[in-house]
């Protein structure tokens, strides 16, 4: 009895021990698997670049092509019909204000303005001598009402001794003739008189005339001298030493350097914005960079109007500090425009966007999309950047930079570099 009671405590004892073995390597065996998976996971963590925004007011740039025109074009034209003398200057010359360009004959002009002198000289001693005789005339035309009194006594005495036969009837007859011929002359010279206005003022008419005929050939002989207007470039020359120049002829063509313009045409996607912006009298910027020299531009106007098939509007930009040289004038040239402050927003890479328009935010050590709203492109540094706002981004927010073909929503991630965008200071 005590040897089987002995024999069953040994079995239970071995079966126990065998159940606790296997208990101890069960757990052995699920505390490694989970350590092992732990490892596993911890080693398959995505290594990614993230940027940390910052909010900051950004100018969005487009860039457009526009080309180099000039329409102040200034013709300078012969005043007179005459040959030119000489030309003092050649094509694309720079000229300063006032500066001798062409000389032309004025040999027949001096001639024509003595000419004019002597008619006017002639005209006053015209006047002059209907002034003297006015003078005259009245004087004559007392003498004669005094004799016309005497002439008409005369008669009246004649006609009363006629009728006592005292004298004879060609006496009376005589008397008769000399009162109508003092009559007469005493007519003509109240008409003389009368008259003097109406001469005098004719002759002041030739007289103006002829001032403004003289005036004119003096001015012609002042313009004969072709002298420039304004400070510009020569474009062009159409005389040359003893040609003929007719009057209304073009001899010259020059273009006024400070009103050099870059017509450009502005995307249908922005004109609205740069209309309000210039309501609000904001100022629309530009730079282009012509033979490796940046020149700066101002918006002067924009087209009230777009062309058909034309997608945008015409925009005009004048250089604000310096002007380019003539020689590329019609040249088209890049320019990037700098459009109206977009303030409260973030500045990212193109490489952080996915499928066009979200970015990846890092949130719990994982990947969390974020719808945006792109605004445009900045540069910094000469390094190109989006603009872009989202009610679901803050300052200091992490986004994914790096170019993932696995992004997707939830993707556990290690941040192995941290960077920000780094304005000019």
């Amino acid at each position: 009895m005590i040897t089987n009671s002995l024999s069953k405590t040994r079995s239970s004892i071995i079966i126990f021990s065998l159940l606790l073995a296997v208990i101890l390597v069960t757990l052995m065996m699920y505390v490694f698997k989970s350590s092992a998976e732990k490892k596993s996971v911890k080693k398959n963590l995505t290594s990614i670049s993230v940027l940390q925004l910052q909010i900051t007011n950004n100018n969005p740039k487009i860039n457009l092509f526009g080309t180099i025109i000039n329409p102040y074009i200034t013709k300078l034209k012969s005043p007179i019909n005459t040959y030119v003398d000489e030309v003092l200057v050649h094509t694309t010359e720079y000229v300063k204000q006032g500066k001798l360009l062409i000389k032309l004959n004025i040999e027949e002009l001096h001639n024509d303005i003595e000419l004019q002198k002597n008619k006017i000289q002639s005209i006053n001693q015209k006047i002059a001598l209907l002034d003297k005789n006015y003078e005259f005339d009245q004087q004559l035309l007392k003498a004669e009402k005094h004799k016309l009194k005497i002439a008409k006594k005369n008669v009246s005495r004649f006609e009363e001794l006629q009728k006592k036969q005292a004298i004879s009837k060609k006496q009376a007859d005589d008397a008769l003739f000399d009162l109508e011929n003092s009559q007469l002359a005493t007519i003509n010279r109240q008409k003389e008189i009368d008259t003097h206005p109406i001469k005098k003022s004719e002759l002041k008419h030739q007289l103006q005339q002829a001032n403004n005929e003289l005036d004119n050939l003096l001015l012609d002989l002042k313009r004969s001298n072709i002298t420039s207007p304004i400070d510009g470039y020569i474009t062009q020359i159409n005389a040359a030493k003893g040609s003929k120049a007719e009057p209304g002829q073009t001899l010259i063509e020059l273009h006024d350097n400070n009103k050099t313009e870059i017509r450009c045409q502005i995307p249908e996607l922005y004109v609205s914005e740069i209309y309000q912006a210039t309501k609000a009298k904001k100022i629309t910027t530009g730079i282009t960079e012509i033979y490796n020299t940046l020149y700066t531009l101002d918006l002067l106007n924009i087209s009230a109007i777009t062309r058909l098939n034309q997608g945008g509007a015409d925009a005009i930009f004048r250089f604000k500090d310096n002007t380019p040289p003539l020689a590329i004038i019609g040249k088209t040239v890049k320019v990037q425009v700098t459009m109206p402050v977009i303030p409260n927003s973030y500045l990212i890479p193109l490489s952080a966007i996915y499928h066009d328009k979200f970015i990846y935010k890092i949130s719990d050590s994982k990947l969390k999309s974020i719808k945006i709203n792109i605004l445009g492109i900045d540069y910094v540094n000469n390094k190109e950047y989006l603009i872009i706002k989202s009610s679901d981004l803050k300052p200091n927010d992490l986004i994914l930079v790096s170019t993932l073909a696995t992004a997707n929503e939830g993707l556990p991630v290690k941040i192995v570099k941290t960077s920000k965008v780094k304005f000019s200071t």
